[in-house]
This record gives structure tokens, C-alpha cells and sequence, in this order.
């Protein structure tokens, strides 16, 4: 298996094949967890990971239970993945069903949903295709179909725009145990400083990841071992610029395992990030500088939001 194209970053995925990093079967079948590949890509990868690698134990951590065996946690969990979906999918039962189009329009998450009354499951999905122009083909990321089972249950599925299921969550599914709460050791080829997409595409600075903790509350070296902490504190933070036009930090957290080199054309008030990044890289220019092109690149955005308003007119009174 080819673990290197499970990665959801081709920076990451480039970077550990160059070094040859070699992942343990754990480590595999979590990549595979977090990839961005169909439900039945998933199951095929994990049965390979059954079948062509040694089992391990899967060492305990905050939201994993520790187990003797990754193949019997995989084989479960295979099984009651299918099984989940057989049941979701069944034609033969009147339920509630709600629609969720979810996109995303220049780096903003957007939403709309609609109900389903007491009707079979393909029935609603037919219905909800001639609701799609709620949102935009073009900015189209998944659809949420979530099943109501009772008052206090129930069961979702998560399609992508080629109508291939992804992902089953939901209250009678999730929880603890599963393979995205567990933390792992990731290579990765970023830098303090390094201009990345943080996430859906918003560029940033990159200030911190896991790999640099070293301190008495934060190590490393416990996180890997599972004394403390889960899959969710694989995360990159950085700075980046807000929708008001102020720079933030540490608020816009992004799964490292998606990180990556930003490569696109930084626009308006974002040209200041590039100027950010050379400064925490290189430390060449003094502080008064960088505050000076923050304020350069904002006023010439605010201006740039009059004229949009008022016109040339504006400057003639």
C-alpha cells in the first residue's frame, strides 16, 4: 500500500516519501481515517492493513480506549460501519430525513437545509435534488443527510459532490473510539514563518505545531506516547487576516494533517502576510517597520471600500 496517497497534504505526503519515512500499521490505518477518500476506500485500505501487516496494540489515550488488537478494531469497526449504512439506506421504512448542501464561498462556510416528512430515504434525495440551486454548484463541498431515529438519536451520512458516501456520523455512531482521537507522529517540512493555507483555503503565517512543544505542560514526546492528549491537538496555528481586516493569531486552527504551502495570489490586505512571514523568518526588519505595512495595507483596503461606495465624485466635494 501506498500510504504516502492517503495524506490529505501533497506537501506532507512529498515530504515523508523523501525521507522514507516508514509508518507503523497503526499509523497507516489512522492516515487512512483522517484521508479524504470515500468510505469504500477506506474499507478497502483497511482490510489491506489487516491482511498485509502485523497486528499492534493500540496504546490508550483522553478519547481512546486502549485495545490488544488493531485488526479486531478494524474489522469491528468495518462491520458496524456497514451495517450502520445498510440500515440507513433501507426502502422499506418511512422516516424524517434533513438535506444539508454545505460549500464554501471565498473561504466563508454556507449552508442550507431542508426537511423530509415521513418518506422513504431515495424519495428524499430526489426531492432534494431540485433544491441544490440553495447553494451554488460551483462552491458545492458535501451534502449531510441526517436520519432521525428518535427524539434523541440520530444517524447521518456524509456524500460528496460525486454522490459517493464519505463519512457516517451521527449520535446512535460517534462518540469516543475512533481512530481520528488518537495522536500520532506526522513528518512535516514546515517552518516557523512559512506562508500555509490554514484552512478552506485562508492563507496564513505559521506560528505553531505540535512538533515544537517542549516545555513541561507541553511535550512532545507525551502526546506521542498517549500520557496525554488526543487527535485534536494535531493542529497548526498561525496568524491571519480577519474578516474586519484585523490580524489574528492562535484563533484559526487547522488539522496538520492538511497543511499546507500556500500558493496562490495573497489579495488586499493579505499582501501584508507576506511581509509577516519574512519577518518572523528572518527577523531582518525591526517591529516599527512591520507596523507600518500593516497600516499601509489597511488603509489602502479602506480606501479602496470608499470608492467602491462613493465613487470618484466622493473626492470632488
Amino acid at each position: 500500500m501506498n500510504i504516502y496517497n492517503f495524506l490529505v497534504s501533497q506537501d506532507i505526503a512529498a515530504h515523508c516519501e523523501e525521507i522514507g519515512h516508514i509508518f507503523n500499521p497503526l499509523e497507516m490505518a489512522i492516515i487512512v481515517a483522517l484521508s479524504e477518500k470515500t468510505m469504500k476506500e477506506k474499507h478497502m485500505a483497511w482490510r489491506e492493513i489487516v491482511s498485509e501487516y502485523p497486528d499492534m496494540p493500540i496504546h490508550g489515550s483522553l478519547n481512546f480506549k486502549a485495545r490488544d488488537s488493531l485488526h479486531d478494531y478494524l474489522y469491528d469497526f468495518i462491520s458496524r460501519e456497514e451495517i450502520t449504512l445498510e440500515s440507513f439506506l433501507q426502502s422499506d421504512s418511512h422516516n424524517d430525513y434533513r438535506f444539508t448542501a454545505v460549500g464554501y464561498d471565498n473561504g466563508h462556510k454556507e449552508s442550507e437545509s431542508v426537511i423530509f416528512i415521513n418518506t422513504y430515504f431515495e424519495e428524499a434525495r430526489a426531492k432534494f435534488e431540485k433544491y441544490q440551486h440553495v447553494l451554488d454548484n460551483e462552491i458545492l463541498s458535501y451534502i449531510v443527510v441526517e436520519k432521525m431515529i428518535d427524539e434523541d438519536h440520530t444517524a447521518k451520512i456524509y456524500i460528496n459532490r460525486s454522490g459517493e458516501i464519505e463519512e457516517i456520523g451521527g449520535s446512535i455512531f460517534g462518540g469516543p473510539d475512533r481512530l481520528e482521537d488518537i495522536f500520532f507522529h506526522l513528518p512535516v517540512p514546515f517552518e516557523k514563518g512559512d506562508l500555509v493555507e490554514l484552512c478552506d483555503g485562508t492563507p496564513g503565517v505559521l506560528q505553531d505545531i505540535p512538533h515544537w512543544w517542549n516545555t513541561e505542560r507541553l511535550s512532545y514526546a507525551d502526546f506521542i506516547s498517549g500520557k496525554r492528549g488526543d487527535g485534536t491537538d494535531m493542529c497548526a496555528y498561525g496568524y491571519f487576516i480577519n474578516n474586519e481586516g484585523w490580524l489574528m493569531i492562535d484563533a484559526y486552527p487547522c488539522a496538520l494533517s492538511s497543511l499546507r504551502y500556500f500558493k496562490g495570489e495573497l489579495l488586499g490586505q493579505e499582501r501584508f502576510l507576506k511581509y509577516l512571514s519574512q519577518f518572523k523568518k528572518n527577523k531582518d526588519e525591526n517591529l516599527d517597520w512591520l507596523i507600518n505595512v500593516f497600516c499601509k495595507f489597511k488603509a489602502e483596503v479602506e480606501q479602496e471600500k470608499i470608492n467602491g461606495l462613493f465613487g470618484e465624485w466622493y473626492y470632488s466635494l
